[in-house]
């Protein structure tokens, strides 16, 4: 009896256990049924089957994300990957894991062995059973085709503040590397002190082509030092020989050097040839500097008492003046003043007969400077027409050098417009100072020379 009832458990037992067995068998049956339709990959193939490589990329978006710097445009890398881009080859397409998430499934397609863009599938209606669902085209993207392109680093050296722009574009300061200075400094300064201040760039990666301009324009020549490295040197756009000018005896300093009066040259300065009629000895000394980066503080000491500020012109060159002596300036000035408003209204107005003869009495005959006036009668009448404005007069450093002779500078703004010219520009900026130097007639100081300062 107690044997019967123990096969009738077995067989219950037997029974659920098949039951749950089948319903199990169902249940992963219907699973793997909608698994299977619901595959993005069923998607992605039908989707593949419907078109062609042209029509995949003709809607597609660009996302280069990180890949490309600010001073490049995406599309035109883009562009230019598409130049050796073949799109013959079969399409294909694998699962990208790092782009897919529970929403959205993510998968780079290419043409034969060439990457062409990135779908991604999003779920199409409600969801089915086991929480599945269909898919649906999200968008295309073409992104990190970089990999396929050249890239280049660029390192650049400038000098500390210098404005450069790559490919149209502010180099900001987040690309700044370090201060190192190039490696072709002058003996000479690599002993200013304080130093002369660089900044050294590093901008990549970068893949087509470039540009790197100062901020007026001007262009920086760019090398290969490797494969995969350009260098530029913008800071040789602001180095030039730089020219000192000084009265001699006096002690010329360079960002901190002092410059050797030995290796100087000596001149007579604006008196040079007129030794036949201003017997004083007044030297000046010009000191240059080769290849100097940058403009360094340059001073100039009269024994223990510091000179002005230099007038320094836009090609480099530093011109010190004997400081002004008070007495000379007032008893002098309206002399001076005479001479240079009559040499304006000259050079600046159409030719006058009585403006030119006007010029000439203030002038000493025998004198380089009155046979360059009298020589100009000719070209003053057949000049175009012009107009020169003259403003903001300026006299000082006067100077006397004997009882008989005194220097001075003049210093101006003035531009030139021209009515009758044929050149592309109708504007043309004239230096801004001059030396000059007087000596006493019987009818007062005449100018015996003059010279453009900067």
């Amino acid at each position: 009896m107690a044997e019967r009832k123990w096969r009738r458990v077995l067989l219950l037992w037997a029974a659920v256990l098949l039951l749950l067995g089948l319903i199990g068998c169902g249940v992963l049956y219907r699973y793997l049924g909608v698994y299977e339709t619901t595959r993005p990959e069923l998607t992605m193939e039908a989707l593949l089957a419907q078109t062609d490589a042209e029509d995949l990329l003709r809607g597609a978006a660009l996302d280069a994300g990180d890949a490309v710097t600010e001073f490049e445009d995406p599309a035109a890398l883009y562009a230019l990957y598409r130049t050796g881009l073949s799109l013959d080859g079969p399409l294909s397409f694998r699962s990208d894991k790092r782009l897919s998430a529970a929403d959205r499934a993510a998968f780079r397609v290419c043409a034969g062995p060439n990457y062409l863009c990135t779908v991604t599938l999003v779920p199409d209606g409600p969801r089915l059973a086991f929480g599945r669902h269909d898919w649906t085209l999200g968008d295309v993207r073409v992104g990190d085709f970089t990999g396929s392109l050249r890239a280049v680093e660029l390192e650049i050296c400038a000098l500390a503040g210098q404005e450069l722009l790559l490919n149209g574009r502010p180099l900001g300061e987040s690309w700044y590397l370090d201060g190192a200075a190039p490696d072709d400094l002058t003996e000479a300064e690599q002993r200013f002190r304080p130093a002369t201040e660089f900044a050294r760039y590093r901008v990549g990666p970068l893949y087509g082509e470039l540009e790197l301009t100062d901020a007026a324009g001007s262009p920086v020549a760019l090398s290969e030092a490797s494969e995969t490295l350009l260098t530029a040197n913008a800071a040789a756009l602001c180095r030039r020989d730089l020219t000192v000018i000084a009265p001699a005896g006096v002690a010329v300093s360079v960002g901190g050097l002092a410059l050797d009066p030995a290796t100087a040259q000596s001149h007579a300065g604006i008196l040079e040839g007129l030794s036949h009629i201003v017997s004083a000895d007044y030297r000046c000394l010009t000191y240059v500097l080769p290849g100097v980066y940058g403009s360094p503080t340059v001073t100039a000491v009269d024994g223990d008492t510091p000179m002005g500020e230099p007038v320094v012109s836009a090609d480099g060159q530093y011109r010190f003046f004997y400081e002004s002596d008070p007495q000379a300036a007032s008893e002098l000035e309206p002399w001076v003043d005479r001479f240079f408003r009559s040499f304006a209204d000259y050079t600046s107005s159409p030719f006058s007969e009585t403006r030119y003869y006007k010029l000439l009495e203030l002038i000493r005959p025998g004198t380089a400077l009155y046979e360059y006036v009298s020589q100009s009668r000719d070209a003053m009448i057949w000049a175009v027409s012009a107009q020169t404005e003259f403003s903001r007069l300026h006299y000082d450093n006067f100077r006397y050098l004997n009882r008989g002779c005194f220097i001075c500078t003049v210093r101006y703004d003035a531009a030139m417009n021209y009515t009758q010219r044929t050149e592309d520009y109708d504007e043309y900026r004239l230096q801004s100072a001059y030396e000059l130097a007087f000596q006493l007639a019987d009818t007062g100081w005449l100018a015996i020379a003059m010279s453009a300062v900067a």
